[in-house]
């Protein structure tokens, strides 16, 4: 597993080390953590670009020596550009398994008129991507609870598979949970349709706990009708949920469930989006700094 970890400097920003390093280090397979630090034309007026490139080089080692792995389970870069794009375009070449990274709560007024990179990241990469808050207690705290309660809202896209498949990893590697939820919407059916689906809704969700939880991470399966949203805020609440995860197909991404669960839900959020080229950008736009 290949693990992007954006940083800039910020104790926000640092908040997705100790999920990161946790998950590297208790991964089966051989992981990698990529640290990734991004400076902006800003951030030149007063210095030139050999200096800001040695200064963001030193921070990213210092980071690397706190984390304590060994150092070929750890890599470093320093880009220039916007940090969104820039963020994406390293997440697709370095072939990232999951991003994680740090962010405000933001209302939908405030990210449309601010904007947000982890809600950028987050809805156009097509890239599972782990975003925490700022007031997180769920990887701040220690010792931590003995189960960590993942919530996974299930439907039938490629899309909530990848975000259950991160889930699984997370669950795995953290001794956490999976609780995964379908919540059907009997507005759109007609009552005869119901009981078929909810049947149909209960076996799909079987399978996926087969599948993804087996006999080592203990999962429970809800089906629910109600709206989708507030059946995931009611179930998170109810399940005490520690992290939400949930896929989106609808483009743009702002206007999806996971997009009002992003705004309005103060858990870490897993959301694996659909890719796009929203971010995409010149090749030549981005400096690759040198060892």
């Amino acid at each position: 597993m290949r693990i992007l970890v954006p940083l800039d400097g910020t104790p926000l920003s640092e908040l997705a080390l100790t999920p990161a390093a946790e998950l590297a280090s208790h991964t089966p397979d051989r992981s990698e953590i990529v640290l990734l630090n991004v400076f902006t034309t800003s951030e030149l007026v007063s210095a030139e670009v050999g200096a800001v490139i040695r200064d963001r080089r030193e921070y990213l080692e210092w980071i690397r020596q706190t984390l304590r792995m060994p150092d070929d389970m750890v890599d470093i870069a320093v880009k220039f550009g916007v940090p969104a794009q820039v963020i994406a375009a390293t997440a697709r070449r370095q072939k990232a398994d999951l991003i994680i990274m740090a962010s405000h709560v933001l209302s939908e007024i405030e990210s449309t008129i601010w904007g947000s990179v982890a809600e950028a990241i987050a809805g156009n990469t097509g890239i599972p991507t782990l975003v925490l808050r700022s007031d997180d207690l769920v990887f701040s705290s220690s010792p931590r609870q003995e189960h960590l309660t993942i919530l996974v809202a299930m439907d039938h896209s490629p899309q909530a598979r990848a975000a259950l498949q991160s889930a699984q990893q997370l669950a795995r590697a953290l001794d956490g949970k999976l609780v995964l939820l379908q919540a059907l919407d009997h507005i759109r059916m007609e009552p005869a349709a119901c009981a078929v689906a909810e049947e149909t809704a209960k076996m799909f969700l079987g399978e996926m706990a087969r599948a993804y939880g087996g006999s080592t991470i203990p999962t429970e399966c809800l089906v629910v009708w109600g709206d989708p949203l507030d059946e995931i805020a009611t179930q998170a609440q109810s399940t005490h949920a520690d992290i939400i995860a949930l896929g989106t197909h609808d483009i743009p991404f702002s206007s999806s469930v996971p997009a009002h669960v992003f705004h309005t839900m103060n858990q870490p959020v897993l959301i694996a989006g659909t890719p796009t080229d929203a971010l995409a950008f010149p090749v030549s736009d981005m400096l690759q700094a040198q060892p």
